[in-house]
């Protein structure tokens, strides 16, 4: 659970930062400017423009903030469900 949620962190963080641009948008998509800043028309960034922004912004380092919550959230989590699951499996057979 631990090194998969720190493998993810990556995707994690573009996919926060999309949704948190949409989030921010004025109800038109356009960020308040006129619409013409992302690839897509609307002012939102495309995955792979958002992709670039955070290394423009922080390098690899930015695509690894929060892995450590994150690992210290999952690896908990995905233990007690792996342990759950095995035990009420293994009850089962």
């Amino acid at each position: 659970g631990g090194v998969g949620a720190f493998i993810s962190a990556p995707a994690d963080v573009v996919v926060t930062r999309l949704i948190e641009q949409r989030g921010a948008t004025d109800g038109n998509g356009t960020n308040g400017t006129n619409g013409t800043s992302g690839t897509n028309g609307s002012g939102d960034l495309d995955p792979l423009d958002m992709t670039r922004a955070i290394y423009a912004e922080g390098g690899i380092a930015a695509f690894f903030d929060g892995a450590g919550e994150r690992v210290l959230y999952w690896a908990p989590a995905i233990g007690l469900f792996l342990t759950a699951y095995c035990s009420f499996r293994h009850w089962l057979l």
